[in-house]
This record gives structure tokens, sequence and C-alpha cells, in this order.
């Protein structure tokens, strides 16, 4: 890989030099085991359903009674129906993909994909799971002169149903598809060498997306969180292994943003228009000081850069203290680590957020309020109705609570929520493994015991994230 740095500029500021540097990108093509332990991004989905056929204008006819349509939505609007067949017949497997690569409705001019065999598919008595690829964009999804890759994943869920007219069900499952490319680099940025790459997150064909702010909701009756999703990545080889790690935390990656750090200090980072460089220079404009409790060990801020208009920054964070551009921010996520007593690294990450916006400005140190102190919330409730109770912490849930009858069933719902300083809600959490000291994974999930006034046990279990 060519790596020397094209010098762009060479200023003089309060007589200190800075410099812009251009770093030519190169093309990669993943393998699908490469693809899937890239991190940065879910990639592009879509519900499995058999009503959608109306949606097709013409196809291929199916080889199987089970064959099932969806559609994958781009940002612009248009839409690409994708269908999955089983080219052997009925019940055995499906194992070919059409989409509709030029969106014209019309599936008899799109390739017919074949899904991969091996360890790749994995089938069941009501589901199954394949991948298909690689697959090309079209020419005209072209980024710069790159064209590019992706790979699909689907999930096939109540299989039986699906050769039926089952009334109310039309979801069978969904497919995603991801990207199978990047354009990577090696830079030399404020005495830090390290590999980057630039990663279509959303596998949308398109580099340098503007996320928009969107609204999670998880039920009806929920108002809507705030929420500023993460388009496109930039991938950091911050262990030095030569390759772009996936953790839970995505240590390795970050939101694609005008702004990058390189030990404590800000950068600007910008694409060539023919994206075949990316240009990365000292950020020269005023910064402001925010202030963050020590345990908080990682950032993803939404910066406001216009009227409805943010940008993800993932800041560098040391001592506690972190350097930013002035403006307007709102938290994304944050992690949080400690020092177990047995010298394990424990780390909790954030799933919800306030919905509060804070400013950063030159005069002062800007106090995040994130992180310890940290409440925990348990919330019970007593459901009785008919039927017959399970085993287990269900039958010492009715005994606990009178449920004796054969047709009368007690349940007890716990549920444990755990909150930062500043509202957030923690519900992801991790610990380094014994034999991985450098990598995180998933803890499990707490335990609990239900005692009563004399220090009885009466039921014992444990919760399950989600």
């Amino acid at each position: 890989m060519n790596t020397i740095p094209v010098l762009l500029a060479l200023l003089v500021a309060g007589g200190a030099f800075v410099q812009g540097v251009e770093f030519p990108l190169e093309y990669k093509k993943l393998s699908l085991s490469e693809a899937q332990a890239c991190p940065g991004g879910y990639g592009m989905g879509g519900a499995i359903q058999k009503s959608l056929r109306s949606l097709v204008k013409s196809e291929p006819k199916p080889t199987s009674t089970g064959a099932c349509y969806g559609t994958l939505f781009r940002p612009d609007g248009k839409r690409m129906v994708f269908r999955l067949d089983e080219s052997k017949g009925d019940r055995h497997g499906f194992d070919q993909l059409i989409i509709d690569l030029n969106e014209n409705g019309d599936l008899t001019d799109d390739p017919v994909i074949m899904a991969q065999g091996g360890q790749s598919r994995s089938i069941g008595p009501s589901y199954e799971q394949a991948f298909f690829g690689p697959m090309e964009a079209p020419a005209y999804h072209s980024v710069g002169p790159w064209r590019p890759v992706f790979y699909a994943q689907a999930f096939v869920y109540n299989r039986d149903q699906l050769y039926m007219n089952v009334p109310g069900n039309d979801y069978y499952g969904n497919l995603r598809c991801f990207s199978g490319w990047i354009l990577e680099t090696s830079v030399e940025v404020a005495g830090v060498k390290q590999k980057i790459a630039i990663k279509d997150g959303n596998c949308n064909f398109i580099l340098g997306d503007q996320p928009k702010p969107s609204k999670i909701m998880r039920n009806p009756n929920d108002p809507g969180q705030w929420y500023l999703p993460v388009e496109d990545f930039v991938l950091r080889d911050r262990n030095q292994s030569g390759r772009f790690e996936n953790d839970p935390i995505m240590a390795e990656a970050e939101g694609l943003s005008s702004v990058i750090y390189f030990g404590t200090k800000p950068f600007n980072l910008a694409l060539s228009d023919d994206f075949k460089s990316v240009r990365i220079e000292p950020f020269t404009e005023s910064t402001g000081q925010l202030k963050v409790n020590n345990e908080v060990t990682g950032l993803v801020l939404a910066h406001e850069i216009g009227p409805d208009k943010w940008e993800p920054v993932t800041p560098a964070v040391a001592n506690g203290i972190g350097i930013l551009p002035l403006g307007n921010y709102r938290l994304i996520s944050a992690i949080l680590s400690a020092k177990s007593a047995l010298g394990e690294t424990v780390a909790g990450q954030t799933d919800a957020v306030a919905e509060d916006t804070f400013k950063v400005d030159a005069s002062q140190t800007t106090a995040l309020k994130c992180g310890l102190p940290m409440e925990l919330k348990v919330t019970c409730n007593k459901l009785t109705g008919p039927g017959r109770p399970e085993g287990g912490f269900m039958g010492a849930a009715r005994s606990l609570f009178g449920g004796s009858s054969p047709v009368q069933t007690t349940m007890l719902n716990m549920t444990i929520s755990i909150f930062g300083a500043g509202g957030e809600q923690y519900s992801r959490f991790y610990k380094n493994l014994t034999h991985l000291p450098n990598r995180l994974d998933s803890v499990a999930a707490p335990q609990f015991r239900i005692l009563d006034a004399a220090g009885n046990t009466l039921a014992a279990g444990n919760f399950e994230f989600g």
C-alpha cells in the first residue's frame, strides 16, 4: 500500500508550523468472514413478507410455493425489492436471492445470487439462515472510482407457515445487507501511527451521509427518544493488530465526522471529492473543555452544525477532560470503565440517554453529568391469571403469592433499570476475558433470590438482558 503522504499546505500560525496532509485511499474487497468481523454499522435491512410480491412488476417464475419478498429502503426514498426462493423446491432451503439493484421493480434483469455453503448455512425445524454474495452495486452507484460490494444475510422464521396461508401473519424474518468493502490507508499524525479505513456503515452505496435525527419508540405509547444514527464509520487499528477488530463497545470504529482525534487533540478530516484520498489537518478554530467523571472512558456526542443538522463526534477523554469544538452538543453514548476487586476491567455502556443539549464555549469548562453516582431501580408487578403454572421460578412465585390452584397462575415480573448521574440508562455491561485481557465480552445476566423475613430462600433465578 502506498502510504506516502502528499503535503497540502504549510502555514504559520502563532509562530508554530501547521500542516495539512493528504493520504491516498486504497480499495479493499472483504471476504465474507472479514465483512462479518469488521466493526462499524449494521447495514441496511428489510422484513421478509409474502404480501410484498405485489410490488414486483416482473420476475422469474418461483420454484418454491414459499417464495417470499421484502424491500430495502434507500435514503433518497427509493426502494429495492428482493425475493428469496428455494432452487430445489419446497422445504429444501432458501438458497436463491434476487435484489432489484436497478430499482425498476423488474427482477428479470437482476442476477440470481446463490447462497454460500458450509457453515454459513443453518436450517432448523422452523427457521433458517443463509448468506449471499459478494454482490456488486450498479455502476451508477459507484463511489468515485470504487464499486461498492456487499453481502446479504437472510433470517427466515416461521418457515413452515410460508407454505400455508395463515391469516394475520405476514412476517417471516428479515434480510440484512452489509458492506463488503472499505477504503483504507495508513497515517501518521501527531506522533500516532495508525491504519484507518472509511466504511459505508449503512450499506447504501454512499460515503459521507448526513445523519438525520430520529426518534426511538419502544412501545405504541412511547413519545420517542431523540437519537442520532451513525451512518458511516472511520475504522481505526488502535491496538496495531493489522486488522480492524470488532468488540461489544466498537473500540475500533467511530462515526465518520469532520473531526477526528489523535492523542487528545482534535483534527479536521475530509474525504476528497473523488474519494481517492483523505485529508487530515490540525483543528485551528477555537475549542473548549468538557469535564466528565474519571470513570467515563468513552463518549460519542452529537455536535450541532446547523439547523436540525448534527454530526457524531468521538472525543478523546483523558483524566476526565475532553477538548471539543465550540457549540451545542447532545450525548449519544457513554462508556464507563473500572477495575473489579479481582483486577478485571468492567465496563458499562448507555442504551438510552436524556434529551438534553449542553453548550461548550471557550470561556469556561463545561461539566457533563454522566456516570457516577448510579441509581438502581427495581420494579415488581404481580400478575395473576388462569392457566397451569410452569416449574422453576414460576412455580416458586406461585407458591410465594398463594396461587395454589391448578387453574390459577401468579407471576412476579421484575425489572432492573440502572441510571447514571445525568439520567442516562445503562443496559449493556462487559468485562475482559481472562485469556484475552485486552478484549471485552458480555457479562452474564445478574442472579436474584427472594427471601422471607427469616432469611429463607423462596425463589431464585436470573434476569435476562433486553
